[in-house]
């Protein structure tokens, strides 16, 4: 190959490397079963990336038709630890986690990335985050969404106050009124945490995720039982929530069994405010997982070269 073509190629590959296409097109897969992960439509050269070190290459699987959206560090609403999730454009939220079984890579074009794990975006409900603030700010006070999920430990938490889903459901979940009845925004809907509503629509969540294990398990599978449905839900409650939905569901839980838990990509805990924009996307990914608890970072920030910022 001519040395002049091939250095063009190089930066060409470059290139490629460092824009949203390398993270939303290239090594972003659908879980739409057609088992194809190259199929985006770009072509041939987009994938002839020569193996090179400057670059600490991810692969994430998204749901299909994802909208771009930004991620924050938020409190896990079963073990208020520092999680990472992704907040699109659409008020939809995704909990970002990491499935790893030891070492491996991948090849990929004509490349090869040394790192195996997959990093995978998982829907999760917004309100599962807004229970645990509804118990305790809300139980005789009614307040708004902005005023519920106000926490200085997080204060990203407010963002999800601007979803229509996270919003719709309190409607439901919790009392709710409106103090300007001529006014549709949700600046003046306020909530109040109401027991007896919340763990009905616990227990329908519970009936949908059943059906939907059911319709998706294999005949000699067994998870579809109550209990696996509900360790599964029980993954995204408070504790004292969880056990009293335990005893409405009345679940048997054997005693020698033990829930795993997902392995969830957690931010480290950082005082000071939040960063603004996206921060230079060429650290290494686990410095830029940190600093995420900062702010919010453009998924893209996530990806790129770190050959500079060596300190």
């Amino acid at each position: 190959m001519d040395e002049s073509l091939g250095n063009k190629r190089r930066r060409h590959s470059t290139v490629k490397e460092e824009d949203s296409v390398s993270l939303c097109g290239s090594v972003a897969t659908s879980v739409a079963g057609d088992g194809s992960l190259l199929d985006f439509g770009l072509d041939e050269e987009t994938f002839a990336v020569e193996s090179d070190r400057e670059f600490e290459r991810k692969f994430f699987v998204m749901k299909e038709g994802s909208f771009p959206g930004n991620i924050f560090a938020l409190p896990h609403p079963a073990s208020r630890e520092r999680a990472l999730y992704l907040l699109n454009e659409h008020g939809e939220l995704f909990e970002l986690l990491r499935l790893d079984n030891g070492k491996r890579s991948f090849f990929f074009g004509d490349s090869v990335v040394a790192n195996g794990s997959v990093h995978l975006f998982f829907p999760v409900h917004p309100f599962f985050l807004a229970i645990e603030y509804l118990q305790r700010k809300a139980s005789e006070h009614f307040l708004t969404a902005s005023e519920l999920l106000d926490d200085d430990d997080f204060p990203s938490l407010k963002e999800l106050a601007k979803s229509a889903k996270l919003i719709d459901t309190l409607k439901i979940a919790a009392d709710f009124e409106n103090e300007n009845s001529t006014d549709s925004t949700t600046k003046s809907f306020k909530f109040r945490h109401n027991e007896q509503r919340l763990f009905i629509w616990l227990e329908e969540r519970f009936r949908i995720l059943k059906q939907s294990l059911a319709a998706n398990c294999d005949e000699n599978d067994n998870c579809a039982e109550d209990e696996q449905c509900f360790g599964i839900l029980a993954d995204y409650l408070p504790e004292l929530v969880a056990q009293r939905l335990k005893e409405r569901l009345d679940i048997k839980m054997p005693k020698n069994q033990n829930h795993q838990k997902k392995k969830r990509i957690l931010a480290e805990p950082t005082k000071g405010t939040e960063a603004k924009g996206a921060r230079t996307a060429k650290r290494k990914l686990t410095k830029v997982l940190a600093e995420a608890s900062k702010g919010s970072h453009s998924i893209a920030s996530l990806f790129g070269s770190n050959k500079a910022h060596k300190k």
